[in-house]
């Protein structure tokens, strides 16, 4: 088997001031993902500094010196060392999209914390297995997975329209806060709107009530959690602020056509 992408270091470990990031220049890729907490990095060569809270990640390309740390206590962030033969003339996608290209970076934020975590978990857990071929393969395939959503969200955030890209803080806080019960005042808040003025404004943007966008969000969270993982339902119902769970099976039946453990179980039947 050609291994065109050298899987290297994959771990996670937690932060806090104390615990500096670098300084470093490594000679090959580095995904750092924010699991928790809020981080600072600095790029020297361009003099920047960039702010990364969880969820949010950055693809650091070989040659890049950077140093940085975490601003709040109990921080987590992982990293997942790979290099890619930039020779090598059958590259798929994404990596041919990445290779070869030094001294730069591309951060990903407002991301859809739950899912791209259950994948870079994933990725973890089998980095510590022994290095068979099989394994290999199921962490290219995670990488390569990890970094083609990275790659659309980032092209998707592109495509965005002016109206949309005013709400990206907001839509980023909400995601952060999907156990929270949010209003519309809060939400107005949040971009220093008035109320009425923000409703009309995010209807424009996104053509669905601003209300009916976060529902969406919390009940797309809760069947990715109920496909993707064994979490009890009870703890799912807590993850998106139903603290009564007869009250959040109703919402969802209502919502997803199903019941919680129906859908669960479908996917089970499915995928064994």
């Amino acid at each position: 088997m050609i291994k065109f992408v050298k899987l290297l270091k994959h771990a996670k470990g937690s932060f806090d001031q104390k615990r500096p990031i670098g300084p470093v220049q490594w000679p090959h890729h580095d995904l750092f993902f924010v699991h928790k907490g809020t981080f600072y990095l600095i790029f020297e060569a361009m003099s920047r500094e960039i702010e990364l809270t969880a969820p949010s990640a950055v693809l650091i390309f070989p040659e890049t010196h950077f140093h940085g740390g975490a601003l709040n206590p109990e921080s987590l962030a992982s990293i997942q060392h790979f290099q890619i033969d930039s020779t090598a003339s059958d590259q798929p996608m994404p990596f041919r999209a990445i290779a070869g290209r030094k001294g730069e970076y591309v951060v990903y934020k407002n991301m859809t914390g739950s899912y791209y975590e259950f994948l870079v978990e994933r990725a973890l857990r089998l980095s510590n297995e022994p290095n068979t071929e099989l394994v290999y393969s199921a962490r290219l395939s995670l990488l390569s997975l990890i970094l083609c959503e990275l790659i659309i969200s980032k092209e998707k955030a592109l495509r965005q329209t002016p109206e949309q890209k005013k709400f990206l803080s907001l839509i980023g806080w909400l995601r952060n806060n999907l156990h929270c019960q949010i209003g519309i005042n809060d939400m107005a808040s949040h971009v220093n709107m008035s109320s009425s003025h923000f409703r009309m404004m995010f209807r424009k943007a996104f053509n669905i009530p601003p209300h009916n966008y976060f529902k969406k969000m919390k009940f797309d969270h809760a069947k990715l959690l109920l496909e993707e993982t064994r979490m009890p339902i009870k703890e799912i119902a807590r993850q998106i602020g139903f603290e009564d769970i007869s009250h959040f099976y109703r919402a969802f039946k209502q919502v997803c056509g199903t019941t919680p453990k129906k859908m669960r179980e479908e996917r089970i039947s499915i995928f064994g």
